[in-house]
C-alpha cells in the first residue's frame, strides 16, 4: 500500500510503502530525543510544517546510515517543502496514518 503526503489543499504526493513507514518509524523511535518533532509527526500521522520539524529531517538525513529509510527520509524532505503549512500522512482510504493504524 502506497502512503502519500497531503496537505491543506490537496494531494503533494506519494511517501513510501507501508514498509518503508514502519522502517521509518522504528528507526526515528530509537532516536526520538534526537529528532523530536520528527518523531512527534510520525505519532500523529498530522502536524504543522516547522522550522523544527525541518531541522529534524535535516539532520537525520546529514548523520543517518543509508538505506531504504533513508529514501523515504529525502522523500518525506521533498514533500515537506513543496507542501503548505500542514503535512498529513495518508494512504487515501482511512484517517491519517499513525502509529496505532500503521
Amino acid at each position: 500500500m502506497t502512503m502519500m503526503i497531503y496537505d491543506a489543499n490537496d494531494f503533494v504526493g506519494d511517501l513510501c510503502t507501508n514498509k518503508g513507514l514502519f522502517d521509518l518509524h522504528e528507526a526515528v523511535e530509537k532516536k526520538k530525543r534526537t529528532y523530536p518533532h520528527l518523531h512527534d509527526f510520525l505519532q500523529e500521522g498530522i502536524t504543522f510544517i516547522t522550522e523544527e520539524l525541518m531541522i529534524d529531517v535535516t539532520l537525520f538525513i546529514k548523520k543517518e546510515k543509508r538505506g531504504d529509510v533513508m529514501d523515504v527520509v529525502r522523500q518525506l524532505r521533498k514533500l515537506l517543502i513543496d507542501s503548505t503549512s500542514i503535512a498529513i500522512i495518508t494512504n487515501n482510504i482511512s484517517e491519517p496514518i499513525t502509529t496505532e493504524n500503521l
